[in-house]
């Protein structure tokens, strides 16, 4: 009995170590466009035009009249989301709810953002 227990642990570790690599769980979009490859360089500062209330930890809140400072702009699949920072709070917010005043990045790149296997 403990060996076919062993024997569909194993099987189960197995199926997974197969079929993880295909998925990519987690990842809002598949491309994003940054001013530099690292994604470090601020690609804009942007006043938010109304509030905005934070669904989960991976989202930045607001209120109409802050200063965002934008690091990355998904697009691919989804281009609804910027990325940026208000003070040391980092997270994505809907470009349709701040407005740009200052372009920092005269050349943009599209970077992928999930690992090749």
């Amino acid at each position: 009995m403990a060996h076919l227990q062993a024997y569909k642990v194993l099987w189960s570790i197995g199926i997974v170590a197969v079929l993880l690599p295909h998925f990519h769980t987690g990842l809002l979009s598949d491309y994003k466009i940054c001013g530099d490859s690292e994604c470090e360089s601020l690609i804009s500062r942007v006043q938010a035009i109304r509030d905005h209330r934070a669904k989960d930890c991976r989202y930045l809140s607001f209120r109409r009249g802050d200063t965002i400072f934008v690091y990355h702009k998904l697009t691919g699949k989804r281009e609804d989301l910027w990325a940026g920072s208000i003070d040391k709070q980092f997270g994505y917010f809907p470009k349709d709810a701040v407005r740009e005043d200052h372009l920092y990045a005269t050349a943009q790149r599209v970077v992928e953002t999930q690992l090749k296997y």
